[in-house]
């Protein structure tokens, strides 16, 4: 998990895991933190949003898979 960056305190969402691609590797790392710290409900969105394809692995097992759009 990662840290609250509001609060310093470690996040609490339902994202175990989050893997971004980019064609920036610093660019990935930020899209995954981000992902991670919002949580599954938004990671859809957060991934089009900032314009990279990922997945994620959910608290439950759940893995979903985003594909960037073009």
């Amino acid at each position: 998990q990662g840290t609250n960056p509001f609060t310093g305190e470690p996040s609490s969402t339902d994202v175990v895991a989050a893997t971004a691609i980019s064609s920036e590797l610093w660019w990935a790392e930020i899209v995954a933190k981000v992902v991670v710290l919002r949580g599954s409900d938004v990671a859809a969105s957060v991934f089009t949003e900032l314009g990279a394809a990922g997945s994620i692995v959910r608290s439950d097992g759940a893995f979903v898979v985003v594909r960037e759009q073009q």
